[in-house]
C-alpha cells in the first residue's frame, strides 16, 4: 500500500476537516493508498501572534511531505499584506 504524508494548514476550521474526510473516504474505497495527515497551526491567529504566516523553518519542515493541503490564505479583515494578496 502506498502511504502519502500530507501537511495540513487548515486555517478554515470547518471546510478543511470535511475535505480530509473525503480524502480518507477515497483512500478507503481505493484500497491501495493511505494518507497520513500532519496539521500545522499556521493561520491568521499564528500571524497575529508571531508577525509571520509560518516559522522561519516552515518551508524546510514541509519539504519532506508528499503534498500540502492549504485551507485558505489570508483574511484582509484581520491582517494586511504589503503588497496586498487578496
Amino acid at each position: 500500500m502506498k502511504q502519502w504524508e500530507i501537511a495540513v494548514i487548515p486555517i478554515d476550521k470547518e471546510v478543511v476537516p470535511a475535505a480530509l474526510d473525503v480524502l480518507q473516504a477515497v483512500a478507503d474505497v481505493h484500497g491501495g493508498i493511505a494518507f497520513s495527515f500532519t496539521e500545522f497551526p499556521w493561520s491568521c491567529d499564528y500571524y497575529v501572534e508571531h508577525g509571520q504566516m509560518m516559522p522561519d523553518d516552515g518551508l524546510s519542515t514541509l519539504r519532506n511531505v508528499a503534498a500540502v493541503f492549504l485551507g485558505a490564505a489570508g483574511n484582509p479583515k484581520r491582517m494586511a499584506f504589503d503588497p496586498p494578496c487578496n
